[in-house]
Parts: structure tokens; C-alpha cells; sequence
């Protein structure tokens, strides 16, 4: 059947049951869920990224053999299904191509159990719901009919249950834990499923008290609520003295108690995917999390980024305010440590001779660029050299602003002399700026450089690495105007207003590099089995389809809210 008629039967079938309604897609999931996922069925997925880029490249050459092995994979799993007769095939095969409705999954945690669990040393109290929501043409109830016939010739239930004006049957053991057989309740199939099941299922039925998540239907979506259970766990640490300080203290200096929820989601836009991830805070200190938080407008250093770049990121990074939080949670730790912090801060004085928070994290700014040359990372992915731990960084350089670059740069200066690790440095000087190449511990090597309003760091020894150091010392000294580099510009302006962090990344020289890093640790293991040689060849083939079908580019950018943070991305 066509899309076409697909959707005009939804429609008239709809216009024709109007007084049924559309179950709302929380309707089985209830309030106290700790997780929920909304996902579209696999044919709606189809229908909505059929114009997306990323489908034509998963329909590439490169691809066909990756997809011809998964394909019939699930040939030989629906001809197995079909053999056995044990389930309607046809009505399987219906589900995979036609149903176009939502998956829905919820999780959910006697928070108030989750303490007495612990103290017996037993699982946490827990329970699921699983829906397939009605989407007005495919037969959920022939469905529903087919597992449960499936599951009588299998596995008897064993036991029935009434719940209000609902029959369910469950396959509970003694204890009453299991889960129950398929079964369609207002026009959606469901599954309950969890320990102490009879009991739980009146508030799992329930009309009311249900979940108040996202309306708005995404073709995934991922919505997670643990502030009560980090409280609830940190309290039951602290009630049963298993650790010999507060851990709900620490937490709380931390900035753990301040989490509420977490959510993400992924949805087509024309021909991108399109994405985002929300962490969203409660009322106290947000800790540690407030060093990433930025404003409301592009940062600053994004004029520094060389007008070619295609791999970098700048996002808020306030190390003043990480440090505050180390001290705060040190106070916490009392004899768990062998001295206090006022005494590390001394001991780094007399060793330095320089005072770590007043004479160098003081003059530090809000942001740091990560400048990275992702041809230069897949050479040295592959060239996996052993006596240079950095070699999977080459071409990285890292830039932090600075509010007072010359007294930070005396600083580190009179810090490095003092441990006498001026002396085995190399120096040069670059369009005015000198250019330190220092060897750390023994093990590696990093260039440094100081600037009015930057600390440039290059890390590994490689020449790309010294390039990218110094293509941020030109775009300082000639800085544009601010903007995002012009191959880039048209996928940044698609991103919402407001983004205070941005990170581009060039997905064929990424790919690429993760595959010969793979690669290269599966052959030191020994000889790769003939599958596996067979799946790296055709994924190294379509990292260099990305770049023709316009994929080249994954572009995130990140926001600062009164609730939280906000990451989007763009592909």
C-alpha cells in the first residue's frame, strides 16, 4: 500500500470514530516514571527522514554490503518466525512496514522503597510500562491477539487479574513479580511489567497522575526525572554511616542536588537531522556545572578561529569557579585527607613560589577554543605510537582567555623556574609572540604561548599541532568580526538564537580517525575476523561518501537557561 493511501485511510477511519479520541501518548505512563522514551515505529521513521541526507548515505554503495548483511539478518529472523508458526509472520512483517504509531517506555522507581532495598541488599523496587499507540490504520488488537496466542502455546500465564474495569493476564511468579500479556486498553497495546506487580497496577492503569513530559511528538525522545532518587541515595549513605562524611554534603557543594532532569531528542528537518539534549536544574547550588554555563550571546574568541577551520569548538569555561568547588567539597572530606586545602595552596606557594588561585586562575577568562586538525588526528589514530600518549591529539591546540595575560604570564613564568623546567625548553618567536616547545614529566611534549588575552596550548609534538597554535596567533593578530567561518555559516544561522557555545566537527575526517583507532587495537589483539574486516572496509568507504552528500558538517550549539543547559546539534 502507498503512503498516500495509507494516510487517507488514517484519515477517514479518524473522521469516522471522532467520539473515540487519541489517547494521549502519557496515558500509561505514570507520574512517579523515572525514565520515558517516545519513539516513532520504524516505518514512521522511514517517512520522516526520507528527504534527509543521512538516508541517502545509509542507501549508498559504500553501505550496500553493511546493510545487505543486516537486512538479511532480519530476513532469516522473520523466515525462522515464519517456520516455527508459533506467530502471524505477515501480521510481524505489517507491524516493521506499516505501523506508523509511537513506542512508548516507561521506567519507574519506589524512591521511597529504594532505602529499604539497599539496607536488605536486594533490587531496587521497580516497574515498566510498554505501549504501542494507535495510529488509526494498523490493527493493534490482531496484534495483541497473535502474542497472546504466541505466549499460551509457550509459556501459560499464570495468573488473571482485575484492576478496576480492566481483565489482564499475568505471567507473575509467587511473589507476584513478572509481567502481563499483551493487551489493547483505549485502542493502544500495552505491557505492565515489574516486582509486586498486582499491587502496583492500579496507579500504572490509572487515569490520573499521569506524566506532564513533552507534548510535542519527536521522532525520539529520551526524558529522564533522578532528582529524588541522587537525594533519596545520598541520604540513605549518610543515614546507614557507610561513609565517614556527609555524602549528601557533598553533593550538595558539588552541585549533584541542584540535578532534576535530563532529556534528549532527534528529529528531521528537510534534509538534516536535527537534535537536542536539556539538563535542567531544581532550586540550590549548581556547583561544578556553573563553570560551563555562558551567557546569552556568541563568545568572544570565535574571532580568533581562522576563517578555514572546519573542526573546532568554544565553549564557557570558568576554572575559577571549579576551583571554589574543589576547596568547598575539600573542607567536606576532614581526616580523608592527608592535609587541608588551605595547606595544598601553601604547599604549591613554596614550591612555585607563585600562589595557585591569586597569581594564576585569578587572571584566567570565561572561555577556551579547542582548535583541531582532523586529518592530523586520523594520522595519528593510525600511526597509534605507544611513547606519545598525545598522539591521538595531534593537531589539537587549546586556547583559554585571559583577563590579565601579562601578570598571568610572569606567573607561570617564575612558576616554571622555580621547578627549573625553563631550562631543557625550546623557544622561538612568532610574528612577535614567543612560542615555548616544553617536555612535561618525561612523557610528552606541549607548545605554550602567552598572549595579551590568551594562553595557547598545543598538545603532542607534531608539525600540524605547531600549525594550529599558530593559525590562532594569526587569527589574533588579524581577528574577524566574530562570525562563524563562511563554510559554515548558512548550517550555524538554521541553529536558534541565543547560543553562547558552539562546536563544528568534520565528520568524514572523524569517522575515519574513530574506524583506524579501532582498527588498529583490534589488529595489536590479533587478526580481525573476516566480518569484522568486512564492516570496517565498507564504514572507512562511506566516511568519504559524507563530504558529496553535504554530512560533512555536525554543527552543536549550547545555551544557557534559567532552567539548565541546552545542547542542539544540527547535521
Amino acid at each position: 500500500m502507498t503512503i498516500a493511501r495509507i494516510l487517507c485511510a488514517t484519515s477517514l477511519l479518524l473522521a469516522a470514530l471522532p467520539a473515540q479520541g487519541k489517547p494521549s501518548p502519557f496515558r500509561f505512563v505514570p507520574a512517579n516514571s523515572i525514565a520515558v522514551v517516545r519513539m516513532a515505529a520504524p516505518a514512521a521513521w522511514q517517512q520522516q527522514f526520507q528527504t534527509a541526507q543521512i538516508t541517502k548515505w545509509f542507501q549508498s554503495d559504500s553501505l550496500a554490503p553493511l546493510v545487505g548483511m543486516l537486512s538479511q539478518g532480519v530476513d532469516q529472523g522473520m523466515a525462522a518466525v515464519r517456520e516455527s508458526g508459533k506467530f502471524d509472520a505477515d501480521l510481524l512483517e505489517k507491524l516493521l512496514h506499516d505501523y506508523k504509531g509511537e513506542i512508548v517506555l516507561s521506567l519507574q522507581l519506589d524512591v521511597a522503597g529504594l532505602v529499604e532495598a539497599m539496607q536488605q541488599g536486594e533490587d531496587p523496587p521497580m516497574s515498566m510500562t510498554l505501549a504501542l499507540m494507535p495510529d488509526g490504520a494498523f490493527d493493534l488488537a490482531a496484534l495483541a491477539k497473535a502474542a497472546e496466542k504466541a505466549i499460551d502455546e509457550d509459556a501459560p500465564p499464570t495468573r488473571d487479574l482485575t484492576v478496576g474495569d480492566h481483565k489482564l493476564r499475568g505471567m507473575l511468579d509467587g511473589g507476584g513479580d513478572g509481567m502481563t500479556v499483551p493487551q489493547i486498553i483505549d485502542g493502544a497495546l500495552v505491557v505492565f511489567g515489574g516486582d509486586g506487580l498486582e499491587e502496583k497496577l492500579p496507579k500504572l492503569l490509572a487515569d490520573e497522575g499521569r506524566w506532564q513530559g513533552d507534548a510535542a511528538p519527536h521522532a525520539l525522545s529520551v526524558e529522564m526525572k533522578f532528582g529524588a532518587a541522587v537525594s533519596t541515595f545520598a541520604k540513605f549513605v549518610d543515614d546507614m554511616g557507610a561513609a565517614p562524611i556527609s555524602v549528601a554534603t557533598v553533593f550538595e557543594k558539588a552541585g549533584f542536588s541542584a540535578l532534576e532532569d535530563l532529556s534528549f531528542t532527534i528529529d528531521a528537518d528537510g534534509k538534516h537531522v536535527v537534535g537536542a539534549m536539556n539538563i535542567g536544574f531544581g532550586a540550590g547550588n549548581r556547583g561544578i556545572f556553573d563553570a560551563f554555563m555562558g551567557g546569552s550571546t556568541p563568545p568572544k574568541s570565535l574571532r580568533y578561529v581562522p576563517p578555514t577551520s572546519d573542526s573546532f569548538s568554544i565553549s564557557a569555561f570558568k576554572l575559577g569557579v571549579l576551583y571554589d568547588v574543589v576547596a568547598s567539597v575539600w573542607g567536606e572530606l576532614g581526616d580523608e585527607v592527608p592535609m587541608t586545602f588551605a595547606d595544598v595552596e601553601k604547599a604549591f606557594a613554596d614550591a612555585t613560589k607563585v600562589r595557585l588561585k591569586e597569581d594564576l586562575i585569578a587572571h584566567l577568562g570565561d572561555e577556551i577554543v579547542a582548535l583541531q586538525d582532523m586529518q592530523a588526528m586520523a594520522a595519528g589514530a593510525a600511526a597509534a605510537d605507544e611513547d606519545d600518549p598525545l598522539a591521538g591529539m595531534q593537531g589539537m591546540c587549546l586556547a583559554i582567555t585571559l583577563r590579565d595575560g601579562k601578570a598571568f604570564g610572569e606567573s607561570l613564568e617564575t612558576a616554571l623556574r622555580s621547578r627549573g623546567m625553563h631550562a631543557g625548553r625550546k623557544t622561538e618567536e612568532y610574528e612577535g609572540t614567543k612560542v615555548h616547545r616544553l617536555a612535561v614529566g618525561g612523557l610528552f611534549e606541549i607548545e605554550y604561548a602567552t598572549t595579551d588575552d590568551l594562553l595557547l596550548v598545543g598538545l603532542g609534538k607534531d608539525d600540524s599541532t605547531k600549525r594550529a597554535l599558530r593559525s590562532l596567533l594569526d587569527g589574533r593578530k588579524s581577528p574577524g568580526d566574530g562570525s562563524v567561518p563562511a563554510g559554515i555559516k548558512d548550517a550555524v544561522a538554521a541553529m536558534p538564537a541565543g547560543w553562547s557555545g558552539i562546536q563544528v566537527t568534520r565528520m568524514s575526517t572523524y569517522m575515519s580517525a574513530m574506524l583506524t583507532a579501532m582498527q588498529a587495537g583490534m589488529d595489536r589483539a590479533g587478526e580481525m575476523p573476516e566480518e569484522a574486516t568486512m564492516v570496517f572496509g565498507a564504514l572507512t568507504k562511506a566516511a568519504g561518501d559524507l563530504g558529496r552528500l553535504g554530512l560533512d558538517a555536525l554543527i552543536a550549539t549550547t545555551y544557557a537557561t534559567p532552567k539548565g543547559f541546552v545542547s542542539r546539534f544540527r547535521w
